[in-house]
Order: C-alpha cells, then sequence, then structure tokens
C-alpha cells in the first residue's frame, strides 16, 4: 500500500509531496488543480508505467490525436506521451519526471539510445544490447525515447507515431518480465464502465461470495433485487446487465433501476475485482443520491480492508464529502482526506485530519 507519494514534473505537478496516505483516500480541489492528475500518477507509479494504462489515460482526454501538423510547424518533437510532462511537450535530453513512495522510486526520463550487436565469437552468439548516450555522444542512429527505471530495472519506451494514429510501443525486451511485475490498478471513469468493462468486473466477481455479498449491499437501494447478470441483446448486438426482482417475472435492464443502482454496482465490482491492488475513481459522486453516499462510502471502507484495496478518489461535492467524513469516522486509521490547491505563496496540497475536516464541515468552511 502507499503510504505517502511524492511527484515531480508530472502534468501541471513541478513537486508536490503527501505524507499521509491511507486504504481509503478523497481528494479535492476547484478545477484545473489537478485531482485526476494525481489519480493517473499513482496509477502509473503502481503499474510501472504500463504502456496500455498510458494509452487510456491519454485517450480519456483526446490527447491521442494526431496534432503533428500543429506541432510541426513549431519546430517541436511530438508524441503524445508528452502530454504527461509540463508543458505537453517531450523534455530535453536528461530532464525527467519522478514518483516516489516509501523507498520506492519511478523514473521516466528523456533519452536517447542506440541499440548494439554483442558478439560472442567463443560460442558464435550474438545478442542485441541497448546503450543510453549522454549529450556528448554521437547521436548519429541514435532514437529518442522515454527511460523508464525502477529498482534496479530500466528499460526505453520509444518516441514514435504512425502519419494518423499516434502509437505508444515498447522497443526491448521486456514484455514478459514487465507484466510479471505490474501491479492490478483499475480505473473507474466519472462517466462508469462500459458495457464490456462492467462485465469483466462482474465476471471477476460471479460464483464466489462476493456475489452475495454485492447484492446485499445494492438492495439497499433496490430491495427486492435477486440477482444480476449480462444477457444478449439482439437489437444491440451485445451483452447489457439485467436484474430479476422479487415478485417479477421478467428480467429487467439494470439501468431501468436507476443511475444510482448502476453506479453502485461499477463501484463495488471495481473494488473486488481488484482484490491486492489499487483503484482509482474519478469524480465518486456521480449517479448517487446525496443520501447514500454514507452508505456507500461504508461499503467501500469495509471491502477495502476486507480485500486489501487501495482507493483513490475525486469529488466536487460536498455531499460526496460528509459521507466520506462519516465513514471515516468509524475507520479512523483507514482513511486520509487531500485538498488540492493552484493559488500563490500556498502549499499546493493541504492534508486534512479527521478531526479538522470535522471542523470544516460543521463551520462550512470550503473543502472542495
Amino acid at each position: 500500500m502507499i503510504k505517502s507519494f511524492e511527484i515531480e514534473n508530472f502534468r501541471l505537478f513541478e513537486h508536490l509531496k503527501v505524507n499521509r496516505l491511507g486504504r481509503v483516500n478523497l481528494v479535492v480541489g476547484k478545477n484545473n488543480a489537478g485531482k485526476s492528475a494525481f489519480l493517473e500518477a499513482v496509477l502509473l507509479f503502481r503499474t510501472k508505467f504500463d504502456l496500455e494504462k498510458c494509452s487510456q489515460l491519454l485517450k480519456n482526454r483526446f490527447e491521442l490525436e494526431d496534432v503533428s501538423s500543429i506541432s510541426s510547424s513549431k519546430g517541436l518533437f511530438y508524441d503524445p506521451l508528452g502530454h504527461f510532462f509540463p508543458g505537453h511537450v517531450i523534455p530535453e535530453i536528461g530532464d525527467k519526471m519522478i514518483f516516489v513512495s516509501d523507498e520506492n522510486k519511478l523514473s521516466v526520463e528523456s533519452a536517447v539510445y542506440v541499440v548494439e550487436e554483442v558478439v560472442d565469437t567463443e560460442n558464435r552468439i550474438s545478442t542485441r544490447k541497448i546503450r543510453y548516450l549522454g549529450k556528448g555522444d554521437s547521436l548519429v542512429s541514435a532514437q529518442r525515447c522515454l527511460r523508464i527505471d525502477f529498482g534496479d530495472d530500466s528499460f526505453p519506451v520509444s518516441l514514435g507515431r504512425t502519419a494518423s494514429h499516434p502509437r505508444l510501443v515498447y522497443d526491448g525486451r521486456l514484455d514478459l518480465f514487465l507484466a510479471s511485475r505490474i501491479e492490478k490498478a483499475k480505473w473507474l471513469p466519472s462517466n462508469g464502465l462500459s458495457d464490456e468493462e462492467a462485465e469483466e468486473a462482474w465476471n471477476d466477481v460471479f460464483g464466489a461470495d462476493r456475489e452475495r455479498v454485492i447484492l446485499e449491499e445494492l438492495r439497499l437501494l433496490e430491495p427486492g433485487l435477486q440477482k444480476i447478470w449480462f444477457a444478449k441483446s439482439e437489437k444491440a448486438d451485445r451483452r447489457i446487465p439485467v436484474a430479476k426482482l422479487k415478485d417479477i417475472s421478467v428480467a429487467i435492464p439494470l439501468k431501468s433501476l436507476g443511475e444510482g443502482v448502476t453506479r453502485v454496482l461499477h463501484l463495488l465490482s471495481s473494488v473486488v475485482s481488484c482484490e491486492g491492488g489499487v483503484l482509482l475513481i474519478d469524480e465518486f459522486e456521480n449517479g448517487l443520491h446525496w443520501n447514500v453516499q454514507p452508505k456507500v462510502w461504508k461499503m467501500i471502507f469495509e471491502l477495502a480492508k476486507k480485500l486489501d484495496v487501495q482507493v483513490f478518489a475525486t469529488t466536487h461535492s460536498r455531499d460526496c464529502v460528509a459521507g466520506f467524513h462519516e465513514a471515516w469516522k468509524k475507520n479512523e486509521k483507514e482513511g486520509a482526506f487531500l485538498r488540492l490547491m493552484r493559488e500563490e505563496n500556498r502549499k499546493p496540497v493541504e492534508e486534512y485530519s479527521l478531526e479538522q475536516l470535522r471542523k470544516s464541515i460543521e463551520i462550512d468552511v470550503e473543502v472542495r
């Protein structure tokens, strides 16, 4: 579990340090304060800059669109990965972004490299070796890259794109090795999961006692709920979530029961499918009425502790903050509350204790 976190040169953060994180963390702040960027930093740190996650995050912000014609006219080196750096461009060679948690460090450095062939004449074996170049080396035949370093391991991510579709590809030989090192992590966007993603998460739950637990929690919103499954929709040619209700003989599309039931299903199934990992929730309150939010936070705290999941969420909602506070009071050692700011002469983050949050809510101080 991440107990503290430090960020350098990632998106809008030149430097940000959080001294204490909990199992369940709520991040607030004004628009463009960096709430989603903070969640992205946690995701990339935990997955060791996994390119599938990189691509997902860039796609969420439409940053995989090809704007090379605009960039090239200004003489800039364009690559979609540049959006992760301040200024949205790949920095000078040697500049880097850094993520630090406790004693673990991940750095992403702008670099150049060449691939050299090393020949073992005695055994008649040749191997390919990556060599990083310094500023004084000849750059003939060199390739631009991001050098990813964590612990004793290092690998380059090539910077390149096709004419119309920027793509993120590994250069090197570490795909299988990295797959074994990437920790379980899931991003729950503000608009929820797609039906395909929801089915994948539900399949991780199906057939276990956890399905019963989630159904019990969902009955707080829909008391007659008996069963959930995904059924083939002939018209849409896809599978959609449906529900069986007490005393109703036909299956009901889950979305007929309201946006709140669907949102809670996405939240709880995502926690369960991230057992032993980390879940990032953007705009927690979406689709949830204010009076159910304390109940949902209570569910999140309980499941996260039981399944060893660390949760990070953002919100703009005062009701969501109050609901989080109610659940945190009953799990004092498990929570953390952060407020991000972009104001001159102020620290970029304020860390609240449970007592500070209580007083702020009571006297109606703005904490969002």
